[in-house]
Order: C-alpha cells, then sequence, then structure tokens
C-alpha cells in the first residue's frame, strides 16, 4: 500500500493557462482535438458542442469538460460568458488519462462558488489556491469514475521513477541519460536497461515524446514566439525545432499553430 501511496506523488494535475471571458460569434471550432482538457463554466449565454454524434448546448450554471484529443466542434450564436481552464492530469510516464473520456462532459456546478473566480486575483494564499486545485481534482476524478476507465498502476522501480520526475522537471532536448543518470545516483548503463525494460522506450525516445508533447502545449498558448518555444525547450535554433517538430508531429510547428488557433 505504501508504494502505491507514493505513486500518487507522482500523479500530476497541470493548469496550463485559465482566465475570465466574454465570447461572441467568432467563438467557433472545427472538429478540433488539442493537447491539454478544457473545462468551461458558463455564466450567461449560450454555445453549441459536437463530437462524434454527440451535440450539447452550454448553459449558465454548468461545467463542460472537453477531453484531451477530443475532436470538438463548437461555435456561439451571439455572446457567452465564461471562465476557462486548460489542464492536464498525467501519469509517472507521461500519459494523460483524461484523454481516455471518450466524450464530452457536463456537470451542474453552484454559480455562487465560481463567481468569485471572475476577479483574476482572487488567489491571494496557498490555502485558496489548494482548495481550488482540490476541487478541479475531484470534478475530473469523478468524470474518470463514471466513465469506467480503469488505467492500471504500472510497477516502475524506482530508479525510473526518479528518471522521469527528473526529465518532467529540466525538460530539455540537451539533457543525456549520462546527466540523468548522475542526477539520480545510478550508472547509465543499468539506468538504460532499467528505463527500456520497465517503459518500452528509450531515454531518448521519452525525452522526445515529453519534449514535444511540451511543445505542442506551448504552441496553442499563445504568450510565446516559436523562436522562445524552441529555445525554453533546448533547440540550437528554431530552425532545427521546426524540422525535429514535423519529424514527430507530422507538420511544421507554425501549421500546427495556425490550425488550432483558426
Amino acid at each position: 500500500m505504501l508504494k502505491n501511496l507514493h505513486l500518487a506523488n507522482t500523479l500530476k494535475l497541470d493548469f496550463l493557462s485559465g482566465s475570465y471571458a466574454r465570447v461572441n460569434m467568432h467563438w467557433l471550432c472545427r472538429g478540433t482535438g488539442y493537447p491539454f482538457t478544457r473545462l468551461y463554466y458558463i455564466y450567461s449565454g449560450s454555445a453549441v458542442l459536437s463530437c462524434n454524434g454527440q451535440t450539447v448546448t452550454m448553459t449558465p450554471g454548468n461545467l463542460y469538460i472537453l477531453p484531451t484529443n477530443l475532436p470538438v466542434s463548437y461555435h456561439c450564436p451571439d455572446q457567452m460568458e465564461q471562465l476557462f481552464l486548460h489542464v492536464t492530469l498525467t501519469t509517472p510516464d507521461g500519459f494523460d488519462m483524461l484523454s481516455m473520456i471518450p466524450k464530452i462532459c457536463q456537470l451542474p456546478c453552484p454559480q455562487p462558488f465560481w463567481e468569485q473566480f471572475k476577479n483574476t486575483s482572487y488567489f491571494k494564499d496557498y490555502g485558496e489556491l489548494l482548495r481550488f486545485k482540490t476541487f478541479i481534482s475531484q470534478i475530473l476524478t469523478d468524470c474518470l469514475l463514471a466513465e469506467n476507465i480503469p488505467i492500471p498502476i504500472k510497477p516502475y522501480s524506482q530508479e525510473v521513477l526518479q528518471a522521469i520526475s527528473y526529465m518532467q522537471n529540466n525538460l530539455t532536448i540537451q539533457l543525456s541519460g549520462e546527466q540523468i543518470a548522475q542526477a539520480i545516483y545510478i550508472s547509465p548503463s543499468r539506468l538504460h536497461k532499467r528505463f527500456k525494460a520497465e517503459t518500452g522506450l528509450t531515454l531518448g525516445a521519452y525525452l522526445d515524446k515529453l519534449i514535444f508533447s511540451r511543445a505542442t502545449q506551448l504552441l496553442v498558448d499563445r504568450h510565446l514566439s516559436i523562436k522562445e518555444i524552441s529555445q525554453q525547450l533546448g533547440f540550437c535554433d528554431q530552425y532545427y525545432f521546426s524540422r525535429r517538430f514535423k519529424a514527430q508531429m507530422g507538420t511544421t510547428p507554425s501549421h500546427y499553430r495556425k490550425y488550432h488557433l483558426a
């Protein structure tokens, strides 16, 4: 039991972005999936969501969850007032659990609770942040349980868990297996062998997976230029980043961003 409790420390609920917003008829999207889960709480107005034959009308007082990679179309016929969040919920191997949810989820939520979050400066201490994170965690857990989606715990060794955690916290294409091994006090040969046996991937392939998953999240966020993203992830220049991104994702970073922000 204690080992599984330690594994709970490796589950990561990350908030990528979020804000209060008023949208109009220009708020629309055609069948696009994103590398994160989108949550929308509606204060006023309405919009229509559709995915795989499912059609949902967004109405005030409800929270809507659009799971990771689910291709959802939406449009707002007039105006809508909303609070949105972009999140990921990942296991130690970088798998987003929310990508297992096969449909749009709708939950009634108390409006008084959400009213306070219209003010972006609401959070004034860690207690309030923890309360909000716990609330969102419970909502996402309820969705997974409602869909009866089992996600078995994989028996990773402590060394592999430490290596994964180190890569996640020091995410750069420049990171080497020798650096990771040195950081967790294990020989490089032992780490490479154990990592491949337990995850099915080499350290390099796993690092690439983390790097380009993070790149897709940064590209959908509007705050950084492609050059800044490439620098943040440790690429020597944005042209090399673009070549590697296209080899992994089948399209260039600029096309990926343009498509997902269209």
